[in-house]
């Protein structure tokens, strides 16, 4: 009979027993909205680190970065624990809380709440205030707060001090760098305007070295295989190779080539304003592609005949892969910081030499329609800049056609 009795909620009285229903129901809305902050707070991190992901940033930025993201899930987390002390003085019949104590009678709720969120706070932090629990339900609450906080804390203020131990080792190394770099100046009597010259463009490639996050840099890539890095790097390179029709027909036709290409055969060069990328009568070595910045290109023959080299419009000295002994026609200096891409000569020629003969036909199809050009060129026109939007229709027509079209590349062969 008594069993019968709890089981029902009912009393030996014939009263309902509304408290413990009362208390099951309550628990189980805690479940619920813990369960559901829970999930909140899970997606308010993915969110943070998707943004992050989304935006390109510097070690340092992604440093800044994360603990702002930490303190942002810390003051979500004593939000939603906040809002739940405060609600605890809604729930249950208890003759006090500790808004009757500690808050105004007649008060607005942000008050109330401003005092829970400064509780909240003091619970992960060494601080203290003289809100305390008047009832068994809070005093529930707290405990299960002081706990989790001994855990969270932790957490939290570890991931911080590790973040920021990174930033000062970034911020030492940088700086003791620069200093070898002042002190190798004064031991060798560099003369000023010079040293100031080298610093301020060592600075400008500093940082513009954190920014962009070289390969090599990126210690998981060693344990990438050779297919994927060649497919890395050909996504990475291929906006500024495919402005050219070649390059633009070897995405199509032969992937795997022009991925060994960005693999082997590419290399990275900065220039600070006016550096010279090359100088007249010297033998090219490479072709290169301005992927930012600008190039003043001068012919030694007339002072006066000059070119502007654009990002992502022309590119320079692409005789140097057809050819043993082209040398520079001109002079080429950057105005500004500049970077380009280079494809070395050489290497190129071993590249392609492994690839699928069908292709090599292609290329080799593509290299003596250019040299019969320029073998026509009359002297006094001739340039290592190649213009984009003049000089694109004739070289896109020594591709051969088979290609261009999906054909088969072995209808071109007898041509």
């Amino acid at each position: 009979m008594a069993y019968a009795t709890a089981a029902s909620g009912t009393s030996s009285d014939g009263s309902v027993g509304t408290s413990g229903s009362e208390s099951m129901r309550l628990l189980r809305v805690f479940r619920v909205v813990r369960v559901a902050r829970l999930l909140r707070l899970l997606k308010v991190k993915w969110l943070l680190e998707t943004i992050g992901d989304a935006i390109p940033m510097s070690d340092y930025t992604s440093i800044v970065a994360r603990v702002a993201q930490m303190m942002a899930i810390l003051l979500y987390l004593n939000h939603v624990i906040a809002c739940v002390f405060f609600a605890t003085t809604t729930l249950g019949s208890y003759k006090t809380s500790w808004t009757d104590r500690y808050v105004e009678p007649g008060s607005d709720w942000r008050d109330a709440y401003m005092v829970a969120l400064h509780w909240s706070l003091t619970q992960f932090t060494p601080a203290a205030m003289d809100v305390q629990p008047q009832n068994p339900l809070e005093r529930a609450y707290t405990i299960s707060v002081v706990i989790f906080a001994l855990v969270g804390f932790s957490y939290v203020v570890g991931d911080i001090s590790s973040c920021l131990t990174q930033l000062r080792n970034m911020s030492e190394t940088s700086s003791k760098e620069f200093r070898k770099l002042r002190n190798f100046m004064r031991m060798h009597n560099v003369p000023r305007q010079l040293a100031l010259r080298v610093t301020k463009f060592a600075e400008h490639a500093y940082s513009k070295q954190r920014e962009a996050m070289p390969m090599s840099k990126v210690t998981l890539l060693n344990l990438v295989s050779e297919q994927l890095l060649g497919e890395l790097a050909f996504e990475m390179n291929k906006p500024f190779l495919i402005i050219h029709p070649l390059f633009e027909n070897m995405e199509a036709y032969a992937t795997i080539l022009l991925q060994r290409l960005c693999t082997k055969a590419l290399v990275t060069k900065q220039l600070a304003h006016n550096d010279f990328l090359f100088v007249s009568g010297k033998q090219a070595e490479a072709m290169y592609f301005l992927s930012s910045g600008q190039l003043l290109y001068k012919k030694s023959m007339s002072e006066e005949d000059k070119e502007y080299v654009q990002a992502n419009l022309d590119w320079v000295t692409e005789p140097a892969l057809w050819l043993s002994n082209w040398e520079h026609l001109g002079t080429a200096e950057a105005l500004g910081e500049s970077v380009l891409i280079s494809i070395n000569a050489e290497t190129f020629k071993k590249v392609v030499a492994h690839s699928n003969p069908a292709y090599i036909r292609v290329i080799q199809i593509y290299a003596r329609r250019f040299l019969v050009w320029i073998n026509e060129v009359p002297l006094h026109e001739l340039s290592d800049v190649f213009q984009k939007e003049l000089i694109e229709p004739q070289i896109r027509s020594f591709v051969p056609d088979g290609m261009l079209l999906g054909r088969s590349p072995s209808a071109d062969l007898s041509h």
